[in-house]
């Protein structure tokens, strides 16, 4: 209540510019809502999986530490499941380098989990998209598009929603000018294997060839819809 008391001091002095201001920044945590963008207390929350990946926040931004260990996660607990309808986004900044990052959905744990991510590697210079999923410990990519005109060094936004038994992930850049859209409908293999799934968070695939720990995300929301 504190939150709307000094929005609306701010409202009367300032106008609404600075209430939009004042809102951006600050983290939300409401029954159907979060947002974060790092810059306060940045892991409260937040769970690192497999426990081994490093996190580091800087700058307002997340990024995870080059690993050769590939996969990682960083998740927090949600009020969303398999049965419900939301969307995990966030404003994700390309690294200058290489660029394999994203989002995860419905994630059960480490080896149960949906994605979607961007990438821009050796593999595919002119940016990529796919939507996949890691089911016991096993990971495919189900659905992908490229090339997605993504650039180096440069934020876009992603978001990854369900809508009933539907995961779909839009790329849009930072103004929000849409580049492409993919969707996958989940299978009862899916489905079975993350019941009671409830958690969403960011994911990075580090090795040689793929993301080289320089992708940054700089604001992370999770929303019913």
């Amino acid at each position: 209540m504190g939150v709307l008391r000094e929005s609306t001091r701010r409202t009367r002095a300032r106008g609404v510019t600075a209430v939009l201001f004042f809102i951006a920044i600050t983290p939300m945590h409401v029954a159907n809502a979060y947002t974060t963008t790092f810059s306060r207390h940045p892991f409260a929350g937040w769970h690192d999986r497999p426990i081994a990946t490093r996190w580091v926040a800087r700058d307002g931004a997340m990024r995870r530490i080059y690993s050769p260990r590939g996969y990682g996660e960083l998740v927090r607990r949600t009020s969303f499941g398999l049965h419900d309808d939301f969307v995990v986004a966030a404003v994700l900044r390309t690294s200058s380098g290489r660029t394999n990052a994203g989002l995860t959905t419905l994630f059960k744990d480490h080896q149960n989990h949906m994605w979607g991510k961007i990438e821009i590697s050796p593999g595919h210079p002119r940016g990529f998209m796919s939507i996949g999923h890691m089911i016991r410990g096993r990971t495919v990519s189900l659905l992908a598009q490229s090339p997605v005109r993504l650039k180096r060094g440069t934020p876009y936004r992603l978001r990854l929603a369900k809508h009933q038994m539907r995961i779909h992930l839009t790329v849009s850049t930072r103004g929000g000018a849409r580049l492409r859209s993919i969707e996958h409908t989940l299978t009862l293999f899916e489905r079975r294997a993350l019941a009671g799934a409830s958690k969403a968070g960011l994911r990075s695939k580090t090795l040689w060839d793929e993301d080289d720990g320089g992708s940054r995300w700089r604001w992370f929301g999770v929303f019913r819809t």
